[in-house]
């Protein structure tokens, strides 16, 4: 399991009043089915900050490392001044190949409405490992054998005209 943080997400972001940053840590880069993640948020100016709001679109997000049974896409925080911290459970089931990615959003509002900074990124599944027989879906399996059929009664077909004539 690949546990590589998003410490290099340390994003600049610069508003008006000069340069702020924000940190985003905890997410990994492809995640583990059914692995619950703490993900951090700070920011360079907690004054400037009113709140923050979260939204994925696949696992369920807790502000605390308890899950009820349906799946949260989204939360909300006031201001703070030491940062925020939620959890995020990945998706427990696999996926079919190129579905099961988690889509992050995060938006720090400031003063009067207004966006502070905003950040989206892109969780992926866990990689498919070759090994896996669960990681290949049933399609592919049915299209190999059947190829593999087709071209077994074709050559049998053809080495039958073949001897007749």
């Amino acid at each position: 399991m690949r546990l590589l943080s998003l410490l290099f997400l340390l994003l600049l972001v610069a508003p008006a009043l000069g340069e702020a940053t924000y940190r985003v840590e905890g997410l990994p880069l492809d995640y583990a089915h059914g692995t619950a993640y703490e993900v951090s948020l700070t920011v360079s100016e907690p004054g400037a900050v009113t709140g923050v709001a979260i939204t994925t679109t696949n696992g369920s997000l807790s502000a605390v490392n308890v899950f009820g049974e349906g799946e949260a896409h989204e939360l909300q925080f006031g201001s703070a001044t030491d940062g925020w911290s939620f959890w995020w459970l990945a998706p427990a089931d696999p996926h079919e190949l190129g579905e099961g990615e988690a889509e992050f959003s995060v938006t720090f509002a400031g003063e009067e409405n207004s966006t502070w900074a905003a950040y989206e990124v892109v969780v992926r599944p866990p990689p498919i490992v070759a090994e896996d027989e669960e990681a290949m879906p049933v399609w592919a399996y049915q299209l190999a054998w059947g190829g593999a059929v087709t071209t077994a009664l074709l050559t049998l077909a053809a080495a039958f005209i073949l001897r007749r004539g």
